[in-house]
């Protein structure tokens, strides 16, 4: 690599996963794959952020899928990542007993339907209630019955471990209900996501004071005695915002929401080599001269 860009070459590159390189449905391609390999023969760290618990990214994850740190469950856990996986967690989040015992409440009162999710590594497991007043969005059916999820019908229960509750809901009753959460609890971490099944629902994801995607990745970078300067971010969704507003160089999808576009720079869809894309951008030849071999 010319020395001039190798001293410009980003140290710390951040992405999220579904619907950033991973497409619904279909593996990360083949290319993207490559930019991860030629990312880290060039010295970058190689980090996915994402909002998936260890389990359901494990699921989908495979050795040719090369990081070296995990953002999980949007910012509750920190895992160091290696060949054969999952190596260990450097930080894990849940919320405080008292905070858990009210949110839990504020959850139940909105009459949306609910997932208590418990906190890392077990953020896969969780207790789940559907809407009482309509039917469950496609999306809640769909997260419930994967089988790479552990869900259990809630019965009442209370007092459990808590690190995530997960609200789904059409897009302005969902901002509606929201709005009342936020009102009673506002010390609170919360994200909006559009639904990863693409149903049209919109998702509030509600966690721990100081949890967000970009919290984490601050935090991951001072350990790495790194800063926002060093850092590049690949997003497509709202939840990416912390994420995104953090790193000094960040991309959007183009399929990202509307009202998003134009504010960060731009990668084609998950599953036309984004991550390719941006790599090309910020280190022209990169890409070319690690397939090479040069």
């Amino acid at each position: 690599m010319d020395e001039i860009l190798k001293a410009n070459f980003p140290k710390l590159w951040l992405t999220d996963f579904d619907g950033t390189i991973k497409p619904l449905g279909e593996p990360v391609a083949e290319e993207d794959q490559t930019a991860l390999k030629a990312i880290g023969a060039n010295g970058g760290i190689r980090v996915v952020d994402t909002g998936r618990s260890i389990r359901t990214f494990e699921y989908d994850w495979h050795p040719g899928i090369e990081i070296d740190y995990l953002i999980s469950s949007a910012g509750l856990a920190i895992s160091r990542f290696g060949k054969n996986g999952h190596e260990g967690m450097l930080e894990s989040h849940s919320f405080q007993e008292k905070d858990a015992a009210q949110a839990v409440e504020c959850a139940i009162g909105l009459r949306l339907g609910f997932v208590f999710c418990f906190p890392p590594p077990r953020t896969h497991a969780f207790y789940y209630k559907y809407p009482e007043s309509f039917d469950a969005p496609s999306s809640f059916r769909a997260m419930v019955g994967q089988e790479d999820r552990e869900p259990h019908p809630w019965k009442g229960e209370r007092g459990f471990p808590l690190g995530q509750i997960i609200l789904i809901a059409e897009p302005g009753l969902m901002r509606e209900r929201a709005a009342t959460f936020k009102a009673a609890m506002p010390w609170l971490s919360y994200a909006f996501t559009s639904s990863p099944y693409h149903d049209g629902t919109l998702w509030l994801e509600v966690y721990p004071p100081g949890v967000s995607k970009g919290d984490a990745a601050k935090r991951l970078a001072a350990l790495l005695g790194l800063g926002p300067g060093d850092a590049v971010a690949l997003g497509n969704d709202y939840n990416d915002l912390a994420l995104l507003d953090w790193a000094g160089r960040s991309y959007l999808s183009s399929e990202g929401p509307k009202e998003l576009q134009g504010k960060y720079g731009t990668t084609p869809p998950a599953g036309k080599g984004p991550l390719r894309h941006v790599l090309s951008e910020l280190c022209p030849g990169c890409y070319e001269s690690y397939l090479s071999g040069s």
